[in-house]
């Protein structure tokens, strides 16, 4: 095979190679590169790529060779080789992708990648086929010898009560999953701008102690200041925090009553109900919910907690009033004892330091839950092996692969960064929280107990929490009513790629590299524990829901517990980290009316750990110029009609969602335009 400007000899074809590189920075290579193809009539001889004084394989460029070779028919694979080891040691290159059009017969092939290479790769031509389906000899072992070389690569460690990781720490992670150029960029100008804040006004030194809750505004500088910080103390605020904030997910309709170790009767908050109405007629009315973290109970009272530092495990009570308005009704801070005198039930209508506390003590639980269960747990680390398996099981032509690779980008990155820094042991969550490190292991396996995948879709996540579709019933609930629309475009937009290549059930049965995909995320990444992921997928259905609820929880589900965390949980008397200050059930006996204002300010975090959480959620709280978001797939590998023309619905039809929540101007955590792809942050 060589490049020609002179016509093709008998038995010979003229081909046009167009390599396309990246536009990511530092994408180009100043390599020397090779190229061999594969036709199902033979293979080419290995060519160099190179045009006469021209910088070749520049960042955001496509390069045109013209080439001649023997007639292969139809081409399924190329190899790409880099360096020759004598003028130019290989670098690292981004290559979007490889198109060769055969210029005597008028065929073209594509050969995506969208990937780093730094060596040598082989590409197989752009059609999705199933591992049953491939009939080609040579392209089955090239199938797999590429799983080998990946399972090599992609190896797990695993530890009990947790899901299984990547075996590598951040700085040794296979190149492509490291984070890129950009990302890295945005992630420095983060960290700046919050050194620039506490920097400009030397915060250490403004307060020698808090003498308000209104001393924490003094804090935002240059930064942003989060509106609720002006409207945090407010019932009615401190309510729609549970469906409008970071942490929507854990509301549940009450379904009857009296609720176990909750004696709260219609006497105590008689004027916060309906004229005349009881707590009993409100459930039959659907009218009260709860938030229940009663799961922390055995994490609150032991040594996973530190020297001075408390928490606990609450439930809060809501209401929908005769205005349509969620306010709260009671808080009792422990399930057990039953003891009212040691475990109180508070209500808004105590002494306002009385309701204060509580809901300091229920909004500290919360960011806990939020933090180490709904956010790091399902969105982070129960993602991470489906991930592996991925890689580990699926040949890059597997079109299970090309629809959850997008969705997975830097999911590997952001967890090895997240364990080695940000929940590590003397980490930045361990200085700042009321737990130990031990304590904070040990709720983290408390919430992967409690998941299970297939009640992580959006439907049976409100489903289990007895959430009614109709709006009059918890009104407001964006969540839910902006989620269900997302979740069936999702939904709907993977069946229409899938059964293009699933016809029947039988394909999925005998797809045996997506079996052995299923069996090991089952085996290996859920270590042999029934979390409601299939060992074996039986039918087209079932794989639609597995992966449509994939992308769920890495994406929109992610989204809304991530990047609403500056707005909910920068101002900290709103989401203290932990409280320095005994909760009732420590004290023998709780008297309302005793506690004062001065001791709730000094209960909450000093000033370092103040600064702390406001850095962290900030860094947390950015989108970065790399994320591709939800139905935008700028570096997919599918080649087939039907699949461009569904990504094409899926983009219009999220489009039509975003375009209602422009119109209703409140609320947009699950506006597509703000929802990536992955869980990259």
């Amino acid at each position: 095979m060589g490049t020609t400007e002179s016509k093709p000899k008998e038995g010979e074809v003229e081909y046009e190679v167009l390599i396309t590189t990246g536009s990511k920075r530092h994408s180009g290579t100043d390599s020397e590169v090779f190229i061999t193809v594969f036709g199902q009539e033979g293979s080419s001889s290995e060519y160099k790529l190179d045009t006469t004084l021209h910088d070749d394989f520049e960042r955001g460029k496509t390069d045109k060779f013209h080439v001649t070779a023997p007639e292969l028919g139809d081409l399924y694979s190329i190899a790409l080789r880099m360096g020759d080891g004598i003028e130019k040691p290989y670098d690292n290159w981004f290559v979007d992708r490889v198109v060769i059009k055969d210029q005597t017969h008028g065929r073209e092939w594509i050969f995506p990648l969208y990937n780093w290479t730094n060596g040598f790769i082989e590409i197989m031509e752009g059609q999705g086929i199933l591992s049953h389906h491939e009939t080609i000899v040579r392209r089955k072992k090239q199938r797999r010898d590429e799983l080998e070389k990946k399972r090599g690569r992609y190896q797990y460690k695993r530890l009990p009560g947790i899901p299984a990781f990547m075996r590598n720490i951040w700085d040794t992670l296979p190149f492509e999953e490291r984070w890129n150029d950009e990302r890295l960029q945005d992630f420095k100008l983060s960290h700046m701008a919050v050194s620039v804040n506490f920097g400009l006004d030397k915060f250490m030194e403004v307060f020698k102690s808090w003498k308000s809750f209104s001393d924490f505004e003094d804090i935002f500088k240059t930064m942003p200041k989060p509106a609720l910080a002006k409207e945090w103390m407010s019932d009615e605020v401190f309510a729609r925090q549970r469906i409008q904030g970071a942490n929507p997910v854990p509301v549940q309709r009450v379904m009857s009553w009296p609720l176990e170790n909750f004696p709260l009767t219609s006497d105590m908050v008689r004027p916060i109900l309906r004229f005349g109405a009881t707590i009993e007629e409100e459930v039959k009315k659907n009218k009260i919910y709860i938030v229940d973290h009663s799961d922390l109970q055995p994490l609150c009272l032991t040594q996973y907690l530190k020297p001075g530092r408390y928490t606990s495990a609450p439930r809060l009570l809501l209401y929908v009033n005769e205005k349509n308005r969620l306010v709260p009704l009671a808080i009792r801070l422990f399930k057990d004892p039953d003891n009212l005198a040691k475990n109180p039930i508070f209500t808004p209508l105590d002494p306002k330091p009385d309701w204060m506390y509580a809901k300091l003590f229920f909004s500290q639980a919360d960011l806990v839950r939020h933090q180490l269960n709904f956010h790091l747990t399902v969105t982070h680390l129960a993602p991470e092996p489906i991930v592996l398996a991925t890689h580990r099981q699926l040949s890059t032509c597997h079109p299970v692969l090309k629809l959850i690779l997008p969705h997975s980008k830097f999911q590997i990155a952001i967890n090895a960064r997240a364990r080695q820094n940000l929940v590590a042991k003397d980490g930045p969550i361990d200085e700042i929280s009321s737990f130990t490190y031990e304590g904070m292991t040990e709720a983290i396996k408390m919430g992967f107990k409690n998941w299970r995948f297939d009640q992580s879709s959006l439907p049976n996540i409100l489903k289990s929490n007895n959430i009614t579709d109709n709006p009059a019933d918890l009104p407001n609930y964006f969540y839910r009513d902006d989620g269900l629309k997302l979740w069936n475009e999702i939904h709907t937009f993977v069946g229409k790629v899938m059964r293009v290549y699933y016809k029947t059930d039988a394909d999925v049965a005998q797809d045996f590299e997506l079996q052995n995909w299923a069996n090991e995320i089952y085996e290996v990444g859920f270590q042999g524990e029934d979390k409601g992921f299939p060992k074996q997928i039986t039918s087209v259905a079932q794989l639609i829901e597995v992966i449509a609820t994939f992308i769920w929880i890495v994406s929109p589900q992610h989204a809304v517990l991530n990047f609403a965390q500056y707005d909910n949980f920068a101002f900290i008397p709103a989401a203290p980290p932990a409280l320095y200050i005994t909760p009732p059930i420590m004290r023998g006996k709780w008297t309302k009316g005793k506690i004062t204002m001065d001791e709730l300010y000094k209960a909450l975090p000093s000033k370092a750990h103040t600064v702390k959480q406001i850095a962290l959620v900030y860094i947390l709280s950015q989108f970065s110029h790399d994320d591709a978001t939800l139905g935008n797939y700028p570096e997919h590998t599918f080649i087939e009609p039907e699949v461009l023309n569904a990504m094409a619905e899926f983009k219009r039809d999220l489009k039509a969602i975003g375009d209602e929540i422009d119109r209703r101007k409140f609320w947009a955590h699950l506006h597509p335009n703000k929802i990536p792809n992955s869980t990259a942050i």
